[in-house]
């Protein structure tokens, strides 16, 4: 600091009016107050802890991929999925465009690959994209029954039929983590299990993990009518795997999180006590105002029947969270019910349990699927508007 003030007497020791020191002793000051405030950063690495602490989380917009463009080739159809590379590449599934979208850590896009179809590296309906310790890209295809798996340029690499519908699954360099349902049916009326199990990268079954029991629907029998009506804000188990690889599992009833190892030992738990939220007649309209219907010749329309208004239940109060976010540091993130106008209410804990801070983010910014990774939050807004559109937010303190 004290050259570049040096720097600045130099320059005024060749100008006239240098006898005018007031001038003179309000420029260094300035200069001095710029360059404490400048230097002050130097050297510093970004801590999402940090941000924590200071009970609000702020963003600002990196960019944004999508939205709305006349661009064919920067279009996002309807993108379900989004994870990033150990090298910050994004990797996209548009469900509807029947593809995977690679871009890099700049929102350029380098490649995109895959398409409609039954054939090798061809699918119809994909539900999850996951990217391996090797940088493979994973997804699996519902219409198919199967895994595809890709090389990180796009390349196909191979395919493995199951005979069990995915509804999550995660990759580590300890295995493939999946997860399935026991549905309810006529003899088991009301809600179905969530199983966890650890399959090798070949996809041959190891142990299972964990598995929970949630009351998530009602098996409901009419005269003319048979139905697996959902239960709304039921309670239930979300999980994710840490940057340790470690399972972590979040259960709403009771707020409790169990760490599990890779390997499917119990390594702690640790709860946390939350005020609930009420359940509300806005809630509950929502809700019901929400819901799609598929007519058998596949025309679509929105709102609740009848039928459903009648038949479902809702209980009193909602969880004590709805999503678990994981960031880069480890840190476990659950979103609650509760606002504080614009903001999330989020309970934000260290991996080993110690409670750091509950924070308000952006409803805007933090949402269902968000990767928080490197000091960026990356969201998708893939069902907001007529056109997807995924965010990458840069977190500023």
């Amino acid at each position: 600091m004290i050259w570049k003030v040096k720097v600045v007497m130099n320059k005024f020791r060749s100008i006239k009016d240098y006898k005018n020191l007031k001038t003179l002793k309000s420029i260094i000051f300035i200069s001095l107050l710029l360059l404490f405030f400048c230097d002050k950063n130097i050297g510093q690495s970004f801590s999402y802890e940090e941000a924590y602490k200071s009970g609000i989380v702020k963003t600002k917009l990196d960019f944004s991929i999508g939205g709305d463009t006349d661009i064919p080739s920067e279009m996002l159809i309807e993108p379900s999925i989004v994870r990033v590379d150990n090298n910050g590449n994004i990797f996209i599934l548009d469900s509807k465009d029947y593809c995977i979208k690679k871009y890099d850590k700049n929102g350029k896009l380098l490649k995109k690959f895959g398409r409609n179809g039954s054939g090798p590296g061809e699918f119809n309906m994909c539900n999850s994209l996951e990217i391996g310790p090797n940088g493979d890209i994973f997804i699996f295809d519902l219409m198919n029954f199967r895994f595809t798996v890709f090389s990180n340029n796009g390349e196909y690499l191979r395919t493995k039929n199951v005979n069990y519908v995915v509804r999550k699954f995660r990759v580590s360099q300890f295995g493939i983590y999946i997860e399935t349902r026991e549905k309810s049916n006529a003899t088991n009326s009301i809600g179905d299990t969530i199983i966890v199990t650890q399959y090798s990268q070949n996809f041959k079954k190891r142990k299972e993990i964990f598995r929970y029991y949630q009351k998530s629907n009602i098996y409901f029998r009419g005269k003319k009518t048979r139905s697996n009506m959902p239960i709304p804000f039921h309670e239930t188990a979300i999980w994710v795997i840490s940057r340790g690889c470690n399972i972590i599992v979040a259960f709403t009833d009771g707020y409790k999180i169990r760490t599990y190892s890779p390997n499917g030992g119990l390594i702690r738990e640790f709860t946390h006590s939350g005020e609930k939220e009420r359940v509300t007649e806005k809630d509950k309209s929502k809700y019901f105002a929400g819901i799609t219907n598929w007519s058998s010749k596949g025309s679509e329309s929105r709102g609740a029947s009848k039928f459903i208004r009648d038949n479902t239940e809702f209980p009193d109060y909602k969880p004590n969270f709805r999503e678990l976010h994981i960031d880069s540091e480890g840190n476990i993130l659950l979103t609650t019910y509760k606002k504080k106008g614009k903001y999330l209410l989020v309970d934000v804990f260290r991996e080993k349990g110690e409670f750091i801070e509950q924070v308000k983010i952006a409803e805007d910014v933090l949402r269902y699927g968000s990767l928080l990774k490197d000091g960026y939050i990356l969201s998708n807004y893939g069902g907001d508007n007529l056109f997807g559109e995924v965010k990458k937010f840069k977190v500023v303190y």
